[in-house]
């Protein structure tokens, strides 16, 4: 595809200051782009030379900047921590190249009056939870239930107002995946919601079989939507341009369309396994979609779904 400064990275992450909360206990800014949970572990967050406690929306739009990047969708989690303000001060801060969904926990007792403010005083599009136990609220909600009654006002307020809704699941086949089914059965009932599976359900090698399965559980549904972030970090033991990837990559397409797929990145945190260029580059390496698919997938879906 031509023209790489039309390109619309549907999936990254800014953290005003790297600390969350997950099932290792609370995230805390350990230095140069570093952060440690309460059990002790440590992790590199940002890349050297990116965001020493932080990686800020300044920090995002330089490394746009520098990568041909027109535009991109700001998302959260609790593992670097929630940030709504300061997404919602991204967004005004550069509307026509940032946008944003909310994140929350629905068990807080006020999530109504803290859904009410994401959307209507900060105006961000909808929200984002992730589900993954490692880093999401499974890591600390080991009986959750998206069929529970707290998540009732969730599916209420979002499908009066017509909201996004983003999940991550985490690695394809770990604890937090069996709740792709209850997501399936929910996005059936709620055809007025937007529905976003991020990394489309984050594939692992010998996992194609089940990958086409949890797909087709959805395949039907026009209102559900595929990031492909991160897709090629888990097969990066191969090396570039991660040809074990490329199969899931065409079965998704086949199975629900380049309608409904978007290109994304899952920045900072992919950029150590990939550089940018390599995260634009193996796209159309795979072969997997032609020119005009491509145009859908890295600017068109994503220009629809949050700037249309």
């Amino acid at each position: 595809m031509n023209g790489s400064s039309l390109w619309i990275d549907a999936h990254v992450h800014i953290a005003q200051v790297l600390m969350g909360f997950g099932s290792r206990g609370e995230f805390y800014p350990a230095g140069n782009g570093r952060a440690r949970w309460l059990t002790g572990e440590e992790k590199q967050i940002v890349p050297p030379g990116l965001g020493e406690d932080a990686f800020t929306y300044e920090d995002l739009l330089r490394l746009m900047d520098g990568q041909g990047i027109e535009r991109a969708v700001i998302l959260q989690g609790p593992m670097l921590g929630f940030h709504n303000e300061y997404v919602a001060e991204a967004v005004r801060y550069a509307p026509d190249r940032l946008t944003g969904l909310g994140s929350f926990d629905p068990y807080c007792l006020e999530s109504g009056r803290i859904m009410k403010r994401l959307t209507e005083d900060l105006g961000l599009k909808g929200f984002k939870f992730e589900i993954s136990a490692d880093n999401g609220l499974a890591g600390y909600h080991p009986d959750l239930d998206l069929r529970s009654e707290c998540w009732t006002p969730v599916w209420e307020i979002a499908q009066e107002k017509k909201l996004i809704l983003s999940f991550d699941f985490g690695p394809l086949g770990g604890p937090s995946t069996k709740h792709i089914a209850q997501v399936a059965e929910l996005a059936a009932e709620c055809p007025g919601i937007i529905w976003v599976m991020e990394h489309s359900f984050l594939p692992v090698p010998g996992s194609l079989e089940r990958f086409s399965a949890e797909v087709a559980r959805m395949q039907k549904a026009e209102n559900v939507f595929f990031t492909i972030a991160t897709i090629p970090s888990n097969f990066k033991k191969e090396g570039y341009p991660y040809r074990g990837s490329w199969p899931f990559l065409r079965e998704l397409k086949e199975r629900v369309g380049a309608e409904r797929i978007l290109w994304g990145t899952d920045a900072p945190g992919t950029l150590f396994n990939t550089p940018y260029p390599g995260l634009k580059e193996y796209l159309p390496l795979s072969g997997v979609f032609t020119q005009e698919e491509l145009a859908k997938v890295v600017r068109e879906n994503a220009l629809r779904l949050y700037w249309g």
